[in-house]
């Protein structure tokens, strides 16, 4: 540890003092036994391929993992989608309010179900309370029973004319949701909830200098064996740590000391190495899944208006709750020790069994109120028009998704993920049921780069309005999303 810490004090030293050993950056000679250790160890730092890690200390590479494990979290790989149950007509995915922006755009291909944009806005990040907008224009489409109530000597030329009437925002879906986070999560504290990394920022990272403690310790017994041996040859010299190199007259003596020198530089950098070695092996880069995995209970309420003769207005509401069966919660409940010794173990078992710990689950309900659809000749300006009065009805819905991050990276530390839902639908007019409807789906998201993904969706459903107007469709779905690489605020 005394290495690490002396080296991380001389890298900081170089930081902000750089004219401190100005003299000697052109010749060794010139340098005091300390400034020649601090300019071999800047050197092998930048050089090295573990530079970024090299003399931090426990603590300050426990900062330096959870953060990472913070920006992993927030770009993780998931597609934005409008929130149900407007989204059984886009893709699957998984929402969060983890990101101040992003948006989507997604467009239906072999159906004529349009495309739509969503933009998601997460203006309240903070727990306890989470929430976030959700809009969502869609390409209006005339409603089919326009069309029927239409006389056919006049049906081909209004339908184009009604068409062509539609402008970009005649179909807009607003929705706002909320969730409960934990404002902070400790070790002993049986559940928390939300996966907003800064929960459980003590937590992990006191859990992480205990793991990384016993691998440090061990990593740097080749350094301080060095930094032993060049210690005792300066103070058989009768030489100190600012002893000026130059100085030294007997020439082998100088080359010895410069030798142990380059020495306990290497055998450092090798050190800082295996440390982070050790570090894959104790599987701390699943410490993103785990967290990902929190559980997540959400609200949401959409309100669905569009133009009159594109279909009446829709009102719904829809709690969803989300989650892995392994993470941060389910580690604690099983701990019969202290909370790193869990957390370790998991990990390394994660390491030995090739499990990414990614499957998560989304079970969601929604109650949606049709209007009441009443259309006139007068609305449309057509003469001979049949007047359309189409009763309200209500809609109770159930979805249970799946989905998993796939083993191959894609881009950097992104990976693809495939979602697949199956959502069931039981629409009521009053008191008696009219139908029962299903729906399926399953989305491919291929990240793209950094931030952005590309969705694919292959769906199949029993009802009209779910898809293209035809009875047991497959449809196909295409789109691209993007999450704002904006991080939080600590």
């Amino acid at each position: 540890m005394k290495t690490r810490i002396a080296f991380l004090i001389a890298i900081v030293l170089v930081a902000v003092a750089p004219g401190a050993f100005a003299q000697c950056a052109d010749n060794d000679d010139d340098c005091t036994v300390n400034e020649l250790q601090r300019k071999l160890s800047r050197a092998a730092s930048q050089k090295a391929a573990q530079s970024p890690d090299a003399g931090l200390s426990t603590d300050e590479l426990a900062n330096k993992r959870t953060d990472e494990t913070a920006k992993e979290v927030e770009n993780a790989n998931r597609a934005t989608t409008a929130p149900d149950p407007f989204a059984a007509r886009l893709h699957s995915s998984y929402q969060d309010f983890l990101v101040p922006l992003s948006f989507a755009l997604n467009d239906i291909m072999e159906s004529e179900d349009g495309r739509a944009l969503i933009l998601r806005f997460n203006p309240f990040r903070a727990p306890p309370v989470v929430a976030g907008l959700t809009v969502t224009a869609s390409k209006a489409e005339l409603d089919e029973r326009i069309s029927a109530a239409v006389p056919e000597d006049q049906r081909d030329e209004a339908v184009k004319r009604l068409n062509e009437a539609f402008e970009d925002l005649d179909d807009v879906t607003l929705a706002g949701s909320f969730a409960f986070e934990s404002s902070d999560c400790k070790a002993d504290k049986s559940l928390c909830l939300g996966r907003n990394p800064r929960t459980y920022d003590e937590m992990l990272s006191s859990a992480f200098v205990e793991i990384a403690s016993a691998g440090l310790a061990a990593a740097e017994i080749e350094g301080q064996q060095a930094a032993a041996d060049l210690r005792i040859a300066l103070q058989n010299a009768g030489l100190t740590l600012n002893t000026v190199l130059g100085n030294i007259t007997d020439a082998a003596l100088r080359d010895r000391i410069k030798n142990l020198i380059q020495a306990a530089t290497d055998a450092d950098q090798r050190d800082s190495a295996r440390f982070l070695d050790f570090l894959d092996r104790e599987g701390i880069n699943q410490l993103a899944t785990l967290l990902d995995n929190q559980p997540q209970f959400a609200v949401t309420g959409t309100w669905h208006d569009r133009k009159l003769t594109a279909g009446p207005r829709e009102m719904a509401y829809t709690v969803e709750y989300q989650f892995g069966f392994t993470n941060l919660n389910s580690v604690k409940r099983g701990c019969k020790t202290n909370f790193a010794d869990c957390l370790g173990t998991t990990l390394r078992t994660a390491v030995k069994t090739g499990d990414n710990f990614s499957d998560k689950f989304v079970l969601s309900a929604s109650y949606k109120d049709v209007s009441r659809y009443q259309v006139t000749g007068d609305d449309v300006g057509i003469t001979g028009f049949t007047a359309i009065d189409g009763p309200g009805h209500q809609e109770l819905s159930a979805k249970l998704q799946w989905g998993r991050q796939l083993r191959t990276r894609i881009v950097g530390d992104q990976y693809s993920r495939i979602d697949v839902n199956a959502e069931g639908i039981r629409i009521m007019d009053g008191n008696t049921r009219k139908k029962n409807d299903w729906i399926g789906t399953a989305t491919l998201t291929i990240p793209l780069m950094k931030n952005m993904s590309i969705p694919l969706s292959l769906k199949y459903g029993n009802r009209r309005e779910l898809l293209a107007d035809v009875d047991d469709e497959l449809s196909a779905h295409f789109g691209i999303s993007y999450r704002l690489p904006w991080e939080m605020e600590k």
